[in-house]
């Protein structure tokens, strides 16, 4: 081998333990890690290409093939080198792979992969990129930015508020980013016996349920799509008009939404909890940045102190330097803060609590449910994307235990679902106004048709964030034009 000019020689083996570990994604953080794409020979080429050579060597199933590729070229090449020479013979390779036979879906993958390459090659020449060009990536992922006329048609339907009661409330709140779509609410009051917390998750499930068109659209989107490019490059799971006059909790106006009523003595020790379809009227809509001005004068003052004194004794229960490395990554909540706020404390930490609490009252009945899983053993650093299960393998940010989102039905597929299962199973009879199910049927039924969901889900998932990565990678900052 010749000599490798860098800040440390690799031994011949020690490459192959980096890029041959496993298909999960680890080994391409270990590059990334190893700063080896600095790394040089004698005569001037890189250590990187010799790792594409052996890459290519070593598949022999297609799928690895363009998984391997994929992230070799992303979150590697991408994010190191840029040099369109590079690009060029990447592209004819792919190219000439592309003339084999392959099934559909191989293919499919192929001709994405050559189209991202191929803009990502005109982006580094300094070429114009525009508007279509994102179109023609948007197809290649098979990502909709537009919506169904009929979809379209559906914001005139009336929401209905059959066989619920009214909450009241006088201090109901949201807190999160402005001109955001409010998916939950939350209250506290002292009380004899402690403090009553109650979290309001709008209840989409009620009024989209699962054989509709926007059930069917949000199940083939399987998210709201967000990406650091720019405030327009976002892409909803339902359309603005629907969530802004049906789902989102704002101000005002009585809305739909689950409650989950948390009882704590006064040492914050849960002592029982209740979850009943109700229909509630938000008194304000706090964004993070008013929370951290709020004056002793403001009529929610008290109330917000508790929440804040409520989230610091629950938070030893779960990783919350796994939650924030995350969010500040994946969310425009935190995208430009440096710290935790206030605010965005009260609200991660009772998203997490009702979250784990959900899937552990679903995990121990058995219930259908989507959880959220990943190697709870991996480190900090190597952590990857979680992906969607129907068996509670445990995560992260819990600490190893159960965990499934029920708390953005706004923006996700599995969190609609999830509340679904919740509004079925877990609400007690006597707050049910329309007819029983047979639960045991309900139960065999959604559990023989989970795998197949979840499944698409993580497909869809994995297809989204790389279609984000590209957006960010190929189109920079020049997505500026408004819908």
């Amino acid at each position: 081998m010749k000599k490798l000019i860098g800040q440390r020689e690799l031994l011949e083996s020690e490459i192959n333990k980096i890029i041959f570990i496993d298909h999960s994604g680890i080994a391409f953080d270990l590059i990334k890690s190893s700063n080896i794409y600095k790394f040089k020979y004698s005569d001037d080429t890189y250590l990187i290409d010799k790792l594409c050579i052996e890459f290519k060597k070593s598949v022999t199933n297609k799928d690895d093939y363009i998984f391997y590729y994929r992230k070799l070229i992303f979150d590697v090449l991408t994010t190191y080198y840029s040099n369109s020479k590079k690009f060029k013979t990447i592209i004819m390779d792919l190219e000439q792979f592309y003339k084999n036979k392959l099934d559909r879906n191989i293919r499919d993958s192929v001709e994405c992969l050559i189209n991202e390459l191929k803009l990502y090659k005109r982006s580094i020449n300094k070429e114009c990129i525009t508007e279509r060009d994102k179109k023609t990536l948007q197809k290649s992922f098979n990502i909709r930015e537009k919506f169904s006329k009929f979809v379209e048609k559906s914001q005139d339907l009336s929401y209905p508020f059959v066989g619920v009661s009214k909450l009241h409330s006088k201090s109901i709140i949201t807190i999160d980013s402005k001109r955001a779509a409010y998916d939950g609410a939350i209250s506290i009051k002292k009380t004899h016996y402690g403090y009553q917390l109650v979290i309001y998750i709008t209840d989409v499930a009620s009024y989209v349920g699962n054989d509709t068109i926007l059930y069917e659209h949000a199940y083939q989107r399987g998210e709201s799509i967000y990406t650091n490019v720019d405030n327009n490059s976002y892409i909803p799971m339902f359309p603005h008009e629907i969530t802004r006059n049906f789902f989102s909790l704002n101000s005002g106006i009585y809305k739909k939404a689950v409650a989950h009523c948390f009882n704590f003595s006064n040492d914050f020790e849960l002592i029982d909890v209740s979850i009943k379809p109700c229909k509630i009227r938000v008194s304000k809509n706090y964004t993070f940045e008013e929370i951290e001005r709020i004056k002793s004068d403001d009529p929610n003052y008290d109330m917000i102190y508790l929440l804040s004194k409520l989230a610091d004794k629950l938070e030893s229960y779960f990783n919350l330097d796994y939650h924030t490395i995350k969010e500040q990554k994946n969310t425009i909540i935190r995208k430009n803060k440096t710290q935790e706020t206030t605010g965005s404390h009260i609200i991660t930490i009772s998203t997490l609590f009702l979250n784990s609490y959900i899937a552990d009252i679903m995990s121990r009945n058995k219930y259908p449910f989507i959880y959220r899983v990943n190697d709870t053993s991996l480190s900090d650093k190597l952590l990857n994307s979680s992906i969607y299960s129907v068996n509670d393998l445990g995560h992260v940010v819990n600490n190893g235990n159960c965990y499934g989102r029920v708390t953005s039905p706004i923006r996700s597929f599995a969190s609609l679902l999830n509340q679904y299962f919740e509004l079925m199973l877990l609400v007690d009879d006597r707050y049910k106004k329309n007819a029983t199910i047979d639960k045991n049927e309900f139960i065999e039924k959604w559990s023989s048709e989970l795998p197949r969901i979840v499944d698409d889900l993580n497909l869809r998932l994995f297809l989204n964030s790389e279609y984000k990565d590209a957006i960010e990678k190929i189109f920079g900052k020049q997505l500026t034009k408004k819908r």
